[in-house]
């Protein structure tokens, strides 16, 4: 793979304000200079951070990492690129690697369970996140075998509007995950303070950072420059992140987000409906 410019690096998923998007340039903009620095007489060109996952950047020939999903990466970037790094985040409903979404209903709803929520509306980010619809239609799977439990379902386009649906009654409920309630809620508490969590997901493996599987940087060095890029990144940054450091990770760690699949499928489920 030829290099045409510029390295690239994507990160489209926790970049969703302003101060995300500074304090994540911030980290990430030194990261080829730390790689160079392991390349004897080697200079490349400087980074520039996009904040979007679309495929023409991630089939970029510049692109050193991207942030995904890990559920659109099992179906799309697989045999193309490979897991790097997972992000750990000192936020609640997160541990380790590994990180849940919330189950989120209006603040005044007095619905304490998923199958009281039969026949509603479900607001739903992207049909191919893992956090918004595939935990979700794990979690319902035994309470709708081979029939429709929602009368509606609103593609609402992100997280952040997924709450402001439920919020403002245009839909029941939606599925959140835990680090992106954390950052609409530190930016919009009054939004935060319009639904209630009366549930939680299961656990999966969070959010990867991948590279081009033709990449000249191994996953181990770029892992440890994500690392390096950490520990100098100044505290107001790390304190919007709630960053405690990059964990490896292997494509085997998805496997429990792609059984979730298998096991509503075979439930009668196949589609969050």
């Amino acid at each position: 793979m030829n290099r045409t410019g510029n390295w690239i690096i994507s990160c489209g998923m926790y970049a969703f304000t302003e101060p995300l998007r500074r304090s994540w340039q911030t980290l990430l903009e030194p990261l080829p200079d730390i790689l160079d620095a392991s390349l004897t007489g080697a200079e490349y060109p400087e980074a520039t951070v996009v904040f979007d996952c679309s495929d023409e950047t991630y089939l970029s020939p510049d692109l050193l990492i991207g942030h995904t999903c890990g559920y659109p990466y099992l179906k799309r970037w697989q045999a193309t690129h490979e897991p790097v790094a997972v992000p750990v985040f000192d936020i609640p409903g997160c541990d380790g690697t590994g990180y849940r979404s919330w189950f989120i209903c209006r603040a005044d709803d007095e619905r304490d369970s998923l199958a009281e929520f039969s026949q509603g509306v479900v607001a739903l980010n992207h049909a191919d996140s893992n956090s918004g619809m595939n935990v979700l239609r794990f979690a319902l799977k035994d309470l709708s075998p081979g029939r429709t439990f929602f009368r509606r379902v609103l593609n609402s386009g992100s997280h952040t509007e997924s709450m402001r649906l439920v919020a403002r009654g245009e839909a029941d409920i939606a599925a959140i995950d835990a680090v992106s309630f954390h950052h609409i809620a530190a930016v919009e508490p009054a939004l935060a303070g319009g639904v209630r969590v009366f549930s939680q997901s299961a656990t999966t493996t969070g959010l990867p950072f991948i590279r081009p599987r033709k990449s000249q940087f191994g996953t181990s060095r770029i892992r440890q420059a994500l690392n390096e890029a950490l520990t100098s990144l100044p505290a107001p940054a790390r304190d919007t992140l709630r960053l405690t450091g990059f964990s490896p990770v292997e494509v085997s760690d998805y496997e429990r987000t792609q059984q979730m699949e298998h096991e509503a499928i075979l439930a009668g489920y196949p589609v969050l409906q």
